[in-house]
């Protein structure tokens, strides 16, 4: 609300800049009345946007640990299939060596190995492959009939994929009994 306030002035009533100065026909005064300032009038939509924002971040953040924790339910997954293959390809391994022992003709070179093929626990079936390595369990020379160990590659597979090999040694020449002792020289699990 405005009001304009007319003062009557005297020829000699004037001030300027606080003195006195003289003359003056009539001075015009306005007044503004307004209501009172608030101060927090300018921060009213602030705390709103405030808000807004830290309920975005913690969507956010809340988004990207829902990938964390789903990405390490797939890792853990795929480390606990893996673990199984291994455990089953080595599993595999262990009944053919164990076949292989009682028997003299198996990994000798020129002689072929059969395949054996085992069914898991879940189903799936896995295969071991016998690759005789060179020189295994052939004759001796001036050795009487005697043969060298035999040493072999085995591959254990599932699905068409390598988990696991190994080489044995069976420790049958020089006329030990047959397969009475194996060393297994190396063995590999795929990655």
């Amino acid at each position: 609300m405005r009001a304009q306030l007319r003062e009557p002035a005297n020829d000699h009533d004037h001030w300027y800049r606080g003195k006195w100065c003289g003359v003056q026909r009539h001075r015009k005064a306005t007044v503004d009345v307004t209501r009172p300032v608030d101060l927090n009038r300018n921060e009213r939509g602030a705390s709103l946007i405030l808000a807004l924002v830290f309920i975005t971040c913690l969507g956010f953040m809340a988004g990207v640990s829902l990938n964390v924790a789903e990405s390490t339910f797939r890792d853990d997954q795929a480390s606990q299939s893996f673990r199984s293959d291994v455990y089953g390809g080595g599993g595999a391994i262990d009944v053919y060596i164990n076949a292989m022992r009682s028997t003299a003709t198996w990994g000798r070179e020129g002689s072929a190995c059969p395949d054996l093929t085992m069914t898991l626990v879940d189903g799936r079936t896995v295969t071991v492959n016998c690759v005789p390595v060179n020189g295994s369990g052939a004759l001796i020379v001036g050795g009487a009939g005697a043969r060298s160990n035999r040493i072999v590659d085995l591959y254990a597979t599932i699905a068409n994929r390598r988990v696991a090999s190994a080489r044995p040694e069976f420790v049958d020449g020089g006329g030990s009994s047959i397969g009475s002792s194996v060393r297994i020289r190396h063995w590999i699990t795929a990655a």
